[in-house]
């Protein structure tokens, strides 16, 4: 994936509002993930997310899933 170094920016973007601006940019991701076999996750993207495998793997007990977290969070704010 080659990236271009110049940036193409309508000048209209640069006229909306930061609103506006992120809502143009949430429109264009999501054109870009109507494709996802088109986009290419970068090597350090895969060894980061096999070390972060790895070390679950190693040692799964010390993790929780959502629902206990969400029930631990719940009773405490019962008690609050």
């Amino acid at each position: 994936m080659a990236s271009n170094p110049k940036r193409i920016i309508p000048q209209e973007f640069n006229d909306l509002p930061v609103e506006g601006r992120i809502s143009y940019v949430q429109d264009l991701w999501d054109v870009i993930a109507e494709a996802p076999n088109e986009i290419q996750v970068p090597d350090t993207h895969k060894r980061v997310l096999e070390e972060r495998l790895a070390a679950f793997e190693e040692s799964p007990p010390e993790t929780r899933s959502w629902s206990e977290v969400r029930e631990d969070i719940l009773k405490k704010l019962r008690r609050s």
